[in-house]
């Protein structure tokens, strides 16, 4: 299987995947929803980018698309082209970027405790930005895995007994 070019096609693209991730950081990711009891029609509510929104969450995303971006430059160049490695490394930091967007947006999104009031916040047109970025990485990350060489087990290898 010879894959070469589509394989350094996909890693260009996860490549660029990752700089919108990491351009996506900067962007709106959320907005402040105040309680039912203290609504002001016109209130300008602040708006948090995922930098300020997101405890620790944001160096995960930006090493994560960090990661991705090395590793597939790497593959446009042709290292290890024997390897798998290298197409098994982006899928799983690109998963990894995937599950913690889709964990602070879904399923813990931050809040904001001010004087004893709990603020929730609604994710906005950053973390959709991100969302997107990095399910595309997550795709092209397998796409160069099944455009390159595969993992491969021995004939005589079997898979240990299962223990039940």
């Amino acid at each position: 299987m010879s894959g070469g070019g589509t394989q350094q096609t996909w890693a260009l693209l996860a490549a660029a995947a990752g700089l919108v991730l990491i351009g996506s950081m900067f962007l709106e990711w959320y907005t402040l929803e105040l309680p039912e009891g203290i609504r002001e029609p016109r209130a300008d509510l602040p708006t948090f980018t995922g930098f300020e929104g997101l405890r620790r969450a944001d160096v995960a995303i930006v090493v994560a698309a960090v990661l991705a971006i090395v590793i597939a430059v790497a593959v446009a160049a042709g290292m290890l082209a024997s390897s798998p490695a290298l197409g098994v490394a982006l899928a799983a930091v690109s998963l990894l970027a995937l599950a913690v967007v889709v964990y602070r947006g879904v399923i813990s999104p931050p809040g904001l405790v001010i004087l004893g009031v709990d603020f929730d916040v609604n994710v906005s047109f950053g973390w959709f930005v991100s969302l997107v970025a990095s399910l595309v990485m997550v795709v092209t990350g397998a796409l160069v895995y099944l455009a390159g060489p595969r993992l491969e087990f021995e004939a005589g290898e079997q898979a240990p007994p299962r223990e039940e």
